[in-house]
C-alpha cells in the first residue's frame, strides 16, 4: 500500500517518544556505565583518549537493551494519547480496521528490530571487545608508574610498597619502604633513598639506590629472641627480580595478546560454535542461553510495538500517563519473566527453547489477546484519580477547594500535585530502568557463582538510595517541563498570567518542591547513602567474585601517620574496637631506614595513644639488632578514626567524615585533589533540584507552545550539557587545573543565572 497520511499521522504521533524515551533511558543507563568505568580509569597516568574510547564503546551495549524499552513505552504512550484524544475512535469511524491502525507501529518496530539485532550481535560484541581491552590497557598505563607520593601500593603479589616522595609522571620514587613477605615465612624490610620499576617486555625489575634489606626470620621477634640471625644487606644499587613481580604486568600482557572470548564479545556464528563445539555441557548451554537472549532481545521491539499498540487501543482514558504505567508494568514483567526462564534452563526444570522463548513467547500471546478479544477497554484509573485530584494541573473547584488546606492557594495545589505525579512516575521509570540493566549486566555472575537470590534483592536494596540520588536531577527537569508545558499547551498558564499572577509566581510551588527535594537528597546523602553504599559495594564484589566471606574479611589495613615517620599494619576491628596483629615502623628522622618495629597481638586505639599488651620491639642500629619483650605499654599514635576506616570511596563518606579523612590525609602530605572535588561536588548535589526548576521553567514557557516534544529535547539537551559541564569541570579540578570549589559549584550557578535570565525574557 502506497505510503498514506494515516501512516504518517500515526508515525509522527508515536516516533517523538520512542525518541524520548530512548534518549532518557540511555542517558540514565549511560550514567551507570561511567561510574563503574570510573574505578578503572580514574587514574592520572590514564590517557584522556581512553575515557573517550570507553563512552562510545559503551552505547551500543546499552542500546540493545532501551531500544526495546524506548518501543513498548513510546508505543503505548503515542496511542493512548491518541485513544485519550479520540482520535482513534475518528479513525474507526472512517473504516480503518484495527490492524490497519497499528501497521505503522509494526513496521517502526521491525525497523528497530533490525537496528537491535545488528547492535547485539555485530555492533555489541566487538565494543564489549574494546571494553576489555580498554581496561586491561588501563592497567597497563597504572603498572608504568603505579606508585603515588604518601600512599601504599599493594599491586606485587606478597609485597607492600610506601613511597614519601617522587615524581609520579616520571616513575621515579624517593624515600622507598617496602615490606615484603617470602612464601616461607620470612619477612624482608627494604628501605632506599630512591626507586623505580624497569620494564623491559614482560620483565619487570624493581631498581633501588642506596638500599638497606632487612631479613628477619620466620616467627618474627620471638624467633631472634630465640637465636635465629638476622640478614642486613647494604647495596648503592640493588635490582631485585621476581617472578612474582612480573605475574601481573605478563598476565595483563598474555591477556591483551590472545585472551578467549566472553560470551558478551561473541557474535552470532560465534556463539553458535561454542553451543556445539565447548568441551563442557555447562558452555554449551551458557552459550545457547546467550546466543538466544541476544536474540529474543533484537526480536522484541517488533513484539513490544504490537503489543503496546494493543495496550492503547484498549485504552479508554488517562492519556499518556495510563500509556507510560501499563507499558512500565508491562515492561517489569517482560525482563522478569526473562530472568526466570533462564534460571529455570539453569536448574533443569525447563528445556532450553523453553526458558529462553518463554517472556517472548508470553509478549506474543498477551499482545495477540489485547488485540483479538472483545471485551471492554481498559478502564484504569487516570493520574488525577489516583492522587484524588478533580481538577488539571492548574484549575479545580468547589469541591477540590473544600478538601485542602487555604494554605495553599489554588494556583499553588494544582501545579504541586502535577510536578509530584509528573515527577514520581520519572523517577521509578529512570530507577527501573537503572536497576534492570544492572540485573542484566550481573546476569552471568549470578548464574557462575550461584548467588542467591536473597544475596542480589539485598544487593538492590543497598543499591536504592545511590540511584535515587543519581537520577533525581534528570527526573526534576523533565518533571517541571512536562508541567509547565502541559500548562502552556492548555492556555492555563495565559489565564493565570491573565489574571495579574508572573511567571515567577508560576514556578514558585515548583520552588518549594525543589527545597523539599533537596533537603531528601541531603538527608539520603549524608544519613543512608555512606553506610547503603559500603554494603553495595561489598555485595557486588560477592556477586561477582563469589566470595562468600567478603563482608568479614576486607584484608589487612596500611596507614601512614600524620608525621609519616611511623606507619601502621593491622587487621581491622571486629567489633571491639580492638586492633590484631598490629606492625608499628619507625623511621630516623631522615626518613630513610628504620629504626625500630613495634610487633602486637592486640592494640586498643584512645584519645591519647594506643594501649599495646604483649608487644615485640626488634631495635635496628647499624648492623646490629636488638630484641625486647614489654608486657605493656602506652604508644603515642595518631588520630585512628581519621586515618583509617572501612570507606574508601567518597560516595562510602558523609560530609563531615570526608572532611575530616581529607584533613587526615592532607597532613600526611597525600594528594587531596580529587577528595576534595567530591567533598564539593556532594555538598553541591541538594542544589542540582532547583537549578533543574530554574532551568527547565523557563525552557517550557519558551518552547511549549511549539510541541511537547521540542520542549522536552531541548530540556534534554540542557541536561546533557549539564552533565557535561559537570564532568568536564570535575576532570579538570581533580587535574588541579581549578579550585574544588569552582569546579564543584560552577555548572550550578551557570544554570542558574541562565535560567533566570531566561526567566526575565518568558512571556506566556
Amino acid at each position: 500500500m502506497p505510503w498514506k497520511a494515516i501512516d504518517r499521522y500515526i508515525v509522527a504521533a508515536v516516533l517523538p517518544y520512542i525518541a524520548l524515551s530512548l534518549a532518557i533511558l540511555s542517558i540514565i543507563i549511560l550514567i551507570q556505565q561511567t561510574s563503574k568505568f570510573a574505578d578503572v580509569l580514574g587514574s592520572s597516568a590514564v590517557p584522556l583518549r581512553l575515557t573517550l574510547e570507553v563512552t562510545l564503546n559503551v552505547l551500543p551495549n546499552i542500546l540493545i537493551f532501551t531500544l526495546p524499552m524506548a518501543t513498548l513505552v513510546g508505543v503505548a504512550t503515542g496511542y493512548s494519547r491518541m485513544s485519550h484524544d479520540s482520535e482513534l475512535t475518528a479513525m474507526r469511524a472512517a473504516g480503518v480496521g484495527a490492524f490497519r491502525i497499528i501497521l505503522p507501529a509494526l513496521a517502526a518496530g521491525a525497523f528497530l528490530s533490525l537496528l537491535t539485532l545488528y547492535a547485539g550481535f555485530r555492533a555489541a560484541p566487538t565494543a564489549a571487545r574494546n571494553l576489555r581491552d580498554i581496561g586491561l590497557r588501563a592497567a597497563l598505563y597504572k603498572l608504568e608508574s603505579p606508585v603515588e607520593p604518601r600512599s601504599f601500593y599493594t599491586g606485587m603479589p606478597g609485597k607492600v610498597v610506601y613511597v614519601r616522595e617522587g615524581n609520579e609522571a616520571r616513575g621515579l620514587w624517593e624515600k622507598v619502604f617496602i615490606y615484603w613477605q617470602e612464601p616461607d615465612g620470612r619477612v624482608r624490610l627494604v628501605t632506599a633513598k630512591s626507586g623505580r620499576l624497569d620494564f623491559s617486555g614482560e620483565q619487570t625489575e624493581l631498581a633501588l639506590d642506596d638500599a638497606l634489606m632487612t631479613t628477619l626470620p620466620a616467627g618474627g621477634g620471638r624467633a631472634i629472641a630465640a637465636g635465629e640471625h638476622v640478614t642486613i644487606e647494604h647495596s648503592e644499587s640493588m635490582r631485585v627480580r621476581d617472578d612474582r613481580l612480573n605475574a601481573g604486568r605478563s598476565a595483563l600482557a598474555q591477556r591483551i595478546r590472545g585472551r578467549e572470548l566472553e560470551f558478551d564479545e561473541m557474535g552470532w556464528a560465534q556463539l553458535s560454535e561454542k553451543s556445539r563445539s565447548a568441551a563442557e555441557p555447562t558452555a554449551r548451554r551458557e552459550a545457547k542461553l546467550a546466543r538466544d537472549k541476544r536474540l529474543t532481545l533484537g526480536l522484541s521491539p517488533i513484539i513490544f510495538a504490537f503489543f503496546g499498540a494493543a495496550l492503547g487501543l484498549r485504552a479508554a482514558r488517562g492519556g499518556r500517563s495510563q500509556g507510560v504505567l501499563l507499558s512500565l508494568a508491562s515492561m517489569l514483567l517482560y525482563y522478569l519473566l526473562s530472568l526466570a526462564g533462564e534460571q529455570l534452563v539453569r536448574a533443569g526444570v525447563l528445556p532450553q527453547p523453553v526458558g529462553s522463548w518463554l517472556a517472548f513467547g508470553c509478549a506474543v500471546l498477551c499482545g495477540a489477546l489485547l488485540f483479538f478479544t472483545r471485551y471492554k477497554s481498559l478502564d484504569l484509573p487516570s493520574a488525577g484519580t489516583l492522587f484524588g485530584r478533580g481538577m488539571k494541573a492548574g484549575g479545580g473547584g468547589l469541591a477540590a477547594k473544600r478538601r485542602y488546606s487555604s494554605i495553599l492557594g489554588l494556583l499553588d495545589r494544582g501545579i504541586l500535585k502535577s510536578i509530584v505525579w509528573d515527577f514520581s512516575l520519572i523517577l521509578f521509570s529512570l530507577i527501573l530502568a537503572f536497576l534492570v540493566f544492572t540485573l542484566f549486566e550481573l546476569l552471568r555472575f549470578i548464574a557462575l557463582n550461584h548467588t542467591s537470590a536473597y544475596l542480589v534483592a539485598r544487593y538492590f536494596i543497598f543499591l536504592l538510595p545511590f540511584t535515587c540520588v543519581a537520577v533525581t536531577p534528570t527526573g526534576t527537569l523533565l518533571s517541571v517541563l512536562i508541567t509547565f508545558t502541559l500548562m502552556v499547551r492548555r492556555s492555563e498558564s495565559v489565564a493565570w498570567w491573565g489574571s495579574g499572577q508572573s511567571v515567577f509566581r508560576l514556578i514558585l510551588p515548583c520552588i518549594l518542591f525543589a527545597t523539599l527535594l533537596g533537603a531528601g537528597v541531603w538527608l539520603i546523602q549524608e544519613r543512608v547513602e555512606p553506610a547503603a553504599n559500603q554494603r553495595q559495594n561489598i555485595l557486588r564484589g560477592m556477586i561477582r567474585t563469589g566470595a562468600a566471606q567478603a563482608e568479614t574479611q576486607p584484608g589487612r589495613v596500611w596507614v601512614s601517620g600524620v608525621s609519616s615517620r611511623r606507619l601502621y599494619a593491622f587487621d581491622p576491628n571486629t567489633g571491639g574496637g580492638q586492633l590484631r596483629n598490629l606492625m608499628a615502623f619507625d623511621f630516623n628522622p631522615e626518613m630513610s631506614h628504620l629504626e625500630r618495629l613495634l610487633i602486637a597481638p592486640d592494640a586498643y586505639p584512645t584519645s591519647s595513644g594506643l594501649e599495646i599488651e604483649d608487644a615485640e620491639v626488634i631495635s635496628f642500629g647499624g648492623q646490629k639488632v636488638a630484641y625486647e619483650h614489654i608486657p605493656s605499654v602506652n604508644l603515642k599514635a595518631d588520630d585512628f578514626n581519621s586515618l583509617y576506616g572501612t570507606a574508601t570511596r567518597p560516595g562510602e563518606f558523609d560530609s563531615g567524615a570526608l572532611s575530616a579523612y581529607i584533613k587526615a590525609l592532607k597532613a600526611r602530605g597525600v594528594n587531596v585533589q580529587p577528595l576534595a572535588v567530591a567533598l564539593e561536588q556532594k555538598r553541591a548535589g541538594p542544589f542540582f533540584p532547583l537549578v533543574m526548576v530554574l532551568t527547565g521553567a523557563p525552557l517550557a514557557f519558551m518552547f511549549g507552545r511549539r510541541g511537547t516534544t521540542l520542549a522536552l529535547c531541548i530540556g534534554i539537551g540542557a541536561g546533557l550539557a549539564f552533565q557535561g559541564i559537570t564532568s568536564g569541570l570535575q576532570q579538570a579540578g581533580e587535574g588541579g587545573l581549578l579550585s574544588p570549589l569552582i569546579a564543584a559549584w560552577t555548572p550550578s550557578f551557570l544554570y542558574l543565572a541562565v535560567g533566570i535570565y531566561l526567566l526575565t525574557r518568558s512571556q506566556i
